[in-house]
């Protein structure tokens, strides 16, 4: 994981996907 913000996560500088598509929370 990139980074994160919200409920969004990053893959890269320009690629947020949504958090609830992985097993992070």
């Amino acid at each position: 994981i990139y980074a994160r913000k919200d409920s969004y996560i990053s893959l890269g500088p320009n690629a947020w996907v949504k958090e609830e598509h992985f097993d992070v929370k």
